[in-house]
């Protein structure tokens, strides 16, 4: 979940990495480094949730803490765009699905 981060909750899952338990958490750069190490960057991040290659990934249009213009943002286009198709759109929210390998 890209946001709307309390569904794990309700499906009884678990956020993909300890900072992801709030999304925007990820793109904090001090945030990063100083619970995952200082070598921890908001790109790495998203890279070690993308490489779960979760089956599903769902976000709005526009995410909020995800600058158009940041490297993060840029990796999960990238990889939506390679290794996902929209599966649903629900309230304003694409649902992707992760495609065959």
């Amino acid at each position: 979940m890209v946001t709307d981060h309390l569904v794990y909750w309700l499906l009884g899952g678990y956020p993909p990495t300890r900072l992801s338990t709030h999304p925007s958490n990820i793109v904090k750069a001090e945030l990063v480094a100083a619970i995952e190490g200082p070598s921890a960057t908001p790109v790495t991040e998203m890279r070690k949730i993308l490489e779960q290659r979760p089956a599903f990934i769902v976000r709005p249009r526009f995410v909020w803490y995800l600058p158009d213009t940041s490297e993060a943002e840029q990796l999960l286009e990238q990889t939506l765009a390679r290794d996902y198709a929209i599966a649903a759109a629900v309230s304003n929210r694409g649902i992707f699905r992760r495609k065959p390998d």
